[in-house]
């Protein structure tokens, strides 16, 4: 019981994209325990995660929920931060990180440390 109890804390790795630039990585993961769930070929991606981003020298921009950690291959990249259309954006002069709700009835705005 214990052992699938941490599983459900435990974050996979999907893919890492990086920027045109080579400044800033994109890091789609999701929770172990969802890899358990039996999918069809080609359908790795579906699952619900996170995007995070990363600088080269180790800084955290912040991460947001997405409903396919497949959308790391939607992730526009533009000068002082990057966004997925529909989702949210990062602000790396400001610090902070903005998605909305599935429903897109409500912002939620991260500001980092």
């Amino acid at each position: 019981m214990g052992g699938v109890i941490f599983l459900a804390f435990q974050e996979g790795e999907y893919r890492r994209e990086p920027s045109p630039d080579g400044r800033y990585t994109a890091i789609a993961t999701y929770r172990v325990l969802d890899a358990m769930v039996p999918r069809f070929p080609g359908q790795s991606g579906d699952k619900a995660g996170h995007i995070r981003i990363e600088g080269t020298d180790g800084t955290d921009y912040g991460r947001m929920p997405v409903p396919m950690v497949s959308m790391i291959y939607d992730i526009r990249w533009e000068v002082g931060g990057a966004y997925l259309v529909a989702i949210g954006d990062w602000d790396f002069e400001a610090r902070q990180v903005a998605y909305w709700n599935a429903d897109q009835t409500e912002k939620t705005v991260v500001p980092l440390r």
